[in-house]
């Protein structure tokens, strides 16, 4: 069966931004430098002032080319710890998907006021004004007319129309975090104790759930208290990972680059031997990963387990920097130690080491294959690639597709990723809001004539991820969208 088929893209020519969204400002529109400071600054500067962990200790980030020193701010920053992310990092689309339209005089006056103004940013390499630290350079920003419409169709949607706010899902949120965490330690008492087969069907489905519930909190979507989000961020690390590498794998490459080669990480998982992306220079095992790659999901966990510890050494994942300190490693050392005492040591105590690894194995293949099969449709898919130069906010709609959208259910059961759309373009906003926010959206994204992907089923987007990989797989594939990929002799240019 072909996507086209079984995907449903609308699309009609663009369309002005609605009243409300007009009156509405883009975060630093009318920012004019302070007299005096004309100071260019480099990538590697801004790069290296990451904030924790970094030399110098503290943190710059850039909006939309101007730079700012945050440090003191991001001590006392109403999300809490997640601005750490944002340090020695270009925070624009950071800064504007986590924030609602109410709160950009806030996030200004923050960075005014609480902030010092470093200086502009130099141009992207490629641009063609780039003249190193010569002169300071002119930063275009893209049309963000569907971005400012969209947030505010959105805004006014939950706050007027349905007299309600974003964070009326907290208690919901908070007591199925709760609820998923006691049933946790329920499961991990009955396998580990008394290696019941039944609970362990149980604990591999509750630590899916639990990864769809650190997915929220990571992104700061759970409840409205920063402390909460962490700690159900920190379900990562109790079911064997660790949410700081999440944090700047997922939250930074991904949602802020997302299906961008050498940007995205998701982009490069596999590589060399199979692609994600059509940029990926082509191997012969490329032939059979659409079968390579779903057998594999079933040790994914087992990575993450493994994987973290050179992330942690190299300050890096993937494409990333990462900024770290003495209690990430006390976060993540302490963290391993717990799950390997009652995944590994526990259980063999008790019923000894054949049945303990076996059930340890079902359990992580279970969880591993409930979790990755719902992350791995919203991106996989033909005709994903969206052009670099476009606008965060159009991206996001361009590299993303849904599966059974309006379906409270099926949110729920996916931990609200079949509405990727609304979450890659509102990530700090509940998962239990996408299904009825999806029509406004779906309809924002009609008049501005951008794609709205929608697959029928779960089924069908899982079937067409499958057939986009298998056509990967030959050499002289070209994407729906003209993406044409790599060759195998392109690595020697990279």
């Amino acid at each position: 069966m072909s996507q086209t088929a079984t995907l449903t893209q609308s699309k009609t020519a663009a369309a002005p931004p609605s009243p409300a969204s007009a009156r509405i400002p883009s975060l630093l529109s009318a920012f004019v430098p302070p007299r005096g400071v004309s100071r260019v600054v480099t990538y590697a500067e801004l790069a290296s002032n990451c904030g924790i962990g970094s030399d110098s200790g503290r943190s710059w980030v850039s909006v939309h080319g101007h730079v700012f020193d945050v440090t003191d701010f991001s001590k006392v920053h109403p999300g809490g710890a997640s601005i750490r992310l944002a340090g020695g990092k270009d925070a624009s689309c950071l800064i504007e998907s986590y924030h609602p339209h109410t709160s950009i005089a806030r996030v200004e006056h923050a960075l005014l006021n609480e902030g010092t103004y470093i200086g502009v940013l130099e141009a992207p390499p490629q641009a063609e004004n780039l003249e190193s630290n010569k002169a300071a350079p002119v930063h275009k920003r893209p049309d963000d007319a569907f971005f400012l419409d969209v947030r505010a169709r959105v805004d006014r949607l939950i706050n007027e129309e349905m007299k309600s706010n974003r964070y009326a899902f907290d208690t919901l949120g908070e007591a199925e975090a709760a609820l998923t965490l006691l049933l946790y330690v329920v499961a991990v008492y009955q396998v580990g104790v008394h290696g019941s087969w039944l609970w362990t069907l149980v604990l591999g489905l509750l630590t899916g759930r639990m990864g769809f519930l650190m997915h929220m909190g990571n992104h700061c979507a759970i409840s409205r208290s920063p402390q909460r989000n962490q700690m159900i961020g920190w379900f990562m690390d109790l079911i064997g990972s660790n949410a700081t590498i999440w944090g700047y794998e997922h939250q930074v490459a991904h949602h802020v680059e997302p299906n961008e080669y050498h940007k995205d990480n998701d982009c490069e998982i596999g590589a060399p031997a199979v692609r994600m992306h059509p940029e990926v220079p082509y191997a012969a095992t490329m032939k059979y990963q659409h079968i390579i790659i779903p057998i594999a999901m079933t040790i994914g966990f087992f990575k993450w387990y493994v994987g973290d510890f050179s992330h942690f050494v190299a300050k890096s994942v993937g494409n990333v920097r990462m900024a770290i300190d003495q209690r990430d490693w006390a976060m993540l050392l302490g963290f391993k130690t717990f799950w390997f005492l009652i995944h590994v040591v526990l259980p063999v105590y008790n019923v000894g080491w054949l049945l303990a690894l076996t059930q340890l194995f079902v359990f992580m293949a279970l969880g591993g294959h409930y979790l990755e099969n719902i992350f791995i449709v919203n991106h996989i898919q033909n005709g994903l690639v969206p052009p670099a130069d476009a606008h965060w906010a159009n991206k996001q709609v361009m590299a993303s597709a849904n599966w059974k959208s309006g379906s409270v259910f099926w949110n729920w059961v996916s931990g609200g990723l079949n509405h990727q759309i609304e979450h890659h373009m509102f990530p700090s906003l509940s998962q239990y809001w996408y299904p009825y926010i999806s029509a406004t959206v779906a309809e924002c994204c009609r008049e501005h004539g951008l794609p709205y992907h929608n697959f029928a089923d779960f089924p069908k987007a899982w079937i067409a991820m499958i057939t986009y990989l298998k056509d990967m797989g030959d050499e002289n594939f070209v994407s729906t969208n003209g993406v044409k990929g790599a060759k195998a002799t392109d690595k020697k240019q990279m």
